[in-house]
Parts: C-alpha cells; sequence; structure tokens
C-alpha cells in the first residue's frame, strides 16, 4: 500500500504543477487491472488556454512509480 501513497503523491504533485503553470484539466483516465483492482495507471491531460499548449501526464504504477510528462509535445525530462 506505501508504494500506492508515493504514486498518488506524485501524481498529485505532477497535476499541481502543472495547473499553478496554467494547466486546466479536460481529460482524466485511470486503469485498473487485476482482481484487486487497485489502480495500475492513468493519464491526465490539460489545456492552457491562454497559450493553446496542451500537457499530458502518464503514470504508471510499478516498483519505483513512474510519470512521464509532455507539454505541447516536449517530452520533460529530469535531468533537465
Amino acid at each position: 500500500m506505501e508504494r500506492m501513497n508515493r504514486l498518488a503523491e506524485l501524481r498529485e504533485s505532477v497535476v499541481s504543477a502543472l495547473a499553478h503553470d496554467g494547466f486546466e484539466e479536460y481529460k482524466r483516465e485511470v486503469a485498473r487491472c487485476g482482481h484487486d483492482r487497485a489502480p495500475a495507471g492513468g493519464v491526465w491531460q490539460g489545456l492552457n488556454s491562454k497559450t493553446g499548449a496542451i500537457a499530458s501526464a502518464i503514470w504508471v504504477r510499478a516498483d519505483t512509480p513512474l510519470v512521464f510528462i509532455d507539454i505541447d509535445g516536449e517530452t520533460v525530462r529530469g535531468d533537465a
């Protein structure tokens, strides 16, 4: 259960940061699999109505939770 808490915190941080930069949610989906029906990952998409930019965040449940972020076709990398 600790892993799910970390994943939820990571997802919330990413969505919060994007919202702070002017992105408003227009789509959110959660993928569930297995018998426990726990979230296995999902996607969040937002639109910045001032700039027209679209941001996407995809998260995956794993031993180390992963989040992939793309803003207007440019991948956001952790080492950038």
